[in-house]
């Protein structure tokens, strides 16, 4: 049902008094939540200020990111942050890692920059009364620098095949191609310096030429280094 509620209040020194009407629907659980926030400033801009306050105070700011997902692999040095904002007085800007992002419509964009490595992302909301909220993931951009190395210690039916890896930090995986098989998946550990590897592979035909390279993976990012040929005893 909807009726008719009058609420009065009076400021602790009795000179403020207030009427508020207002028509409330009542739902079948019997009851209402109600809450009113008023000042006693005199000037305008104090007022427009604490009006403001008060809106976010019933719609605090919230800001979330929708994409990338948290965790996610990227092989581009840029990266398009979106996600919602909204705050009850209103969204004054969203920066994403100090990108000011484009908003529109209760969403935002903002094209970011990241370094070789695992990046933090960090959207932040600044609303029309000055709150501030956040929101944070990580991202990793896989920068692969991937160099197929003169194979070694090659014999009639063996051969050590080895290479190079810069994984910037991140842990990688890699493996060898030759002719139209692969050696066995390793993981190199994270690190920020270049990294040597080597497999040894047996069971080849004497005689013969071998075209191969080494891959390395981090996520669905792949990199390879360029084919190299060597030649059995």
């Amino acid at each position: 049902s909807s009726d008719l509620f009058k609420f009065s209040a009076t400021s602790s020194d009795g000179d403020e008094v207030f009427d508020a009407p207002q028509t409330l629907t009542v739902p079948a659980s019997g009851s209402v939540s109600i809450g009113y926030a008023y000042s006693t400033e005199f000037t305008l801009a104090a007022v427009q200020h604490d009006t403001l306050v008060a809106q976010d105070h019933f719609k605090a700011p919230a800001v979330t990111i929708s994409s990338p997902k948290n965790g996610s692999v990227t092989k581009s040095a840029k990266v398009t942050v979106t996600g919602t904002a909204s705050a009850g007085s209103g969204v004054a800007k969203v920066t994403v890692n100090g990108v000011t992002a484009t908003l529109s419509g209760g969403t935002y964009s903002a094209s970011v920059p990241l370094t070789p490595g695992t990046d933090t992302i960090i959207a932040t909301l600044v609303s029309s009364a000055g709150d501030v909220a956040n929101a944070s993931e990580t991202v990793a951009y896989a920068k692969l620098s991937v160099k197929t190395k003169a194979a070694k210690k090659v014999g009639s039916h063996s051969a050590t095949l080895t290479g190079s890896i810069n994984d910037h930090g991140l842990a990688v995986k890699y493996y060898f191609v030759y002719g139209r098989k692969h050696t066995k998946v390793k993981t190199l550990p994270a690190s920020s310096k270049t990294q040597k590897v080597s497999f040894k592979i047996k069971g080849l035909s004497a005689s013969q030429s071998y075209r191969y390279k080494l891959v390395a993976a981090v996520g669905s990012v792949r990199a390879s280094g360029k084919k190299r040929k060597f030649r059995t005893a």
